[in-house]
């Protein structure tokens, strides 16, 4: 049986999706900052995670990292930018 490939658009090119034969492969795309998550790639990935979720198409969901790591935490530079620009607060 040849093997289904269906790239997902994520909004962002920090974050890469595609689904082969029922399992959702959702890889962090910063090798260059380890992967570390941002202000961009936190919302995508969790958006994709609760998307692949609520597809019944989809069996399983594997979470995996470009370059040598899977994920150093949350990146630094940014944190604070929704709160400058008035988007966050308390």
């Amino acid at each position: 049986m040849a093997e289904d490939r269906i790239e997902v658009d994520t909004g962002t090119g920090e974050l890469l999706c595609e689904i082969r034969d029922r399992v959702a492969l959702i890889t962090l795309n910063r090798p260059e900052a380890r992967n570390a998550l941002s202000d961009r790639l936190t919302p995508a990935l969790r958006r994709m995670i609760k998307q692949c979720g609520d597809d019944p198409k989809i069996g399983a969901l594997l979470i995996t990292g470009a370059g040598n790591a899977f994920c150093a935490g949350g990146g630094c530079q940014g944190h604070g930018r929704q709160f400058n620009e008035g988007r966050g607060g308390v």
